[in-house]
């Protein structure tokens, strides 16, 4: 068994009688398809830090970007339905 820490273990009784240990929490080694996860997420984190440049860009340049890379269609500001998903975006944001 490996070695607990501090934290985890509680030891009860033991002055008249015998004694009882707890052992609480959850072991370290995760199964193996969490640690495959894990490592995958990890490697996939590192090349897109890689890619990732710090630049200051225009919000032009943004916007051309976000609608040739996720195929994104800029909306009019005067529908409806813009109209109210700024009002919900900013109580939302107030809210919080």
């Amino acid at each position: 068994m490996k070695e607990k820490s501090k934290s985890e273990v509680s030891i009860i009784g033991g002055a008249d009688g015998p004694t009882s240990i707890f052992i609480a929490g959850r072991t370290r080694k995760k199964p193996l398809k969490v640690r495959m996860r894990n490592i995958i997420y990890r490697y996939r984190r590192k090349i897109v830090e890689k890619k990732v440049v710090a630049d200051s860009h225009t919000l032009d340049e943004l916007v051309q970007y976000a609608m040739n890379t996720y195929n994104l269609i800029e909306t009019n500001s005067t529908e409806r339905k813009y109209i109210e998903q700024q009002k919900n975006l900013k109580e939302s944001l107030i809210l919080q």
